[in-house]
């Protein structure tokens, strides 16, 4: 799952988020973590927050256009990130810039009652590009295919295959 906070400063009295190996200490910031099994990313949109490991171990400060993904291995490097880009969810919208096709069906799949079979595993590296809204994830992963030059089989709203 993913949360969006904001937070009011108050340094008496911070904030802290425990999700998964993550702990994300803040005192008056804006931004969110997203929770994928083991793996949990955080991305800022206003302020700084403080990520920790299992709590323990030193801090990464990540400050407004940053992210950063925790794992049980530990954190990975903080990245640039596009604010549109990463909050668009918010707005129902999903926007991505080159991103490999698997990852964006990865993304979408979490807003489709149902499957999204890739048949041929080739098509899960194709770069593809686009802003779409989310109320109609179907229809998000039919334009997806057309970008990529897969055809789609829709055995119904609940099952989709590329090949």
């Amino acid at each position: 799952g993913e949360a969006y906070f904001e937070v009011a400063a108050d340094p008496r009295r911070p904030f802290e988020v425990v999700s998964g190996p993550a702990t994300i200490r803040v005192a008056g910031t804006a931004f969110s973590a997203h929770r994928d099994g083991g793996r949990v990313r955080v991305a800022v949109r206003r302020g700084e927050v403080a990520v920790r490991h299992e709590g323990v171990g030193p801090e990464v400060l990540l400050r407004a256009g940053e992210a950063l993904e925790v794992t049980a291995a530990g954190p990975s490097r903080r990245q640039a990130v596009d604010p549109d880009e990463a909050f668009d969810w918010l707005d129902g919208r999903i926007r991505f810039r080159r991103r490999p096709l698997g990852e964006v069906l990865d993304e979408l799949r979490r807003h489709l009652r149902g499957w999204i079979v890739v048949a041929d595993g080739r098509l899960a590296a194709v770069e593809v590009s686009g802003s779409y809204r989310l109320d109609d994830p179907a229809a998000v992963v039919a334009s997806l295919a057309d970008v990529a030059g897969a055809r789609l089989l829709r055995l119904s709203d609940h099952l989709l295959v590329l090949y």
